[in-house]
């Protein structure tokens, strides 16, 4: 079975639900080669799966949250970003730059703490990509909820990575391309974190 590496590039969305930190991860490629370390989000362009110049690492961002926020309580703060260069087939990642969001969650719902939404994907290669959020508002009951989703808000950010003008990459470098599942339920690591580790 072949090792599938991050990158080239990966983008590294950071937040807090009640005084537990969370990355989430994305790979994505940037049009601009090697940029200098320190270079504004809002100076690189994502590469999208149509080609071309796509949009600027800063508003890609901050859309990308604004579809998240909807999914966390209030409790939750996303708090800045970062984009890493990896070296090819490792996995030996080079800090690039960074950029403050500083936005909060704004469902009504209640955070369910230890929580882990999966959300499933198929890439262009035919392989299995995934994205995670940790500690939303979801339900936490073992479920299987095939694409279209039940929930509009489900739909809106598995529609934003599976678009035509996509940015998200799977671990084969491909571009995400078809949503397939959502998969509510509980994170037995984080669990433990949360309630037993002293």
């Amino acid at each position: 079975m072949p090792i599938n590496f991050p990158g080239p590039y990966q983008l590294k969305i950071f937040y807090t639900n009640t005084s537990m930190p969370h990355v989430q991860q994305i790979n994505c490629n940037i049009v601009e080669n090697l940029p200098e370390v320190g270079t504004p989000f809002g100076e690189l362009h994502l590469v999208p799966r149509l080609g071309g110049a796509g949009p600027l690492l800063s508003v890609a961002t901050l859309a990308w949250v604004d579809l998240l926020k909807v999914r966390f309580a209030s409790t939750t703060n996303f708090t800045h970003a970062e984009l890493w260069k990896f070296a090819a087939e490792s996995f030996v990642g080079t800090y690039v730059s960074a950029m403050s969001i500083g936005v909060a969650g704004t469902s009504v719902g209640a955070q369910k703490d230890a929580s882990q939404d999966i959300f499933t994907f198929i890439t262009e290669e035919g392989n299995l990509a995934q994205i995670q959020l940790m500690e939303s508002v979801s339900v936490v009951s073992p479920a299987r909820d095939p694409y279209p989703f039940q929930a509009q808000s489900l739909n809106d950010i598995a529609e934003y990575v599976a678009d035509s003008t996509t940015w998200f990459l799977g671990r084969d470098t491909s571009f995400i391309r078809v949503p397939r599942n959502y998969l509510p339920g509980i994170n037995e690591a984080l669990f433990k974190k949360r309630y037993r580790d002293t």
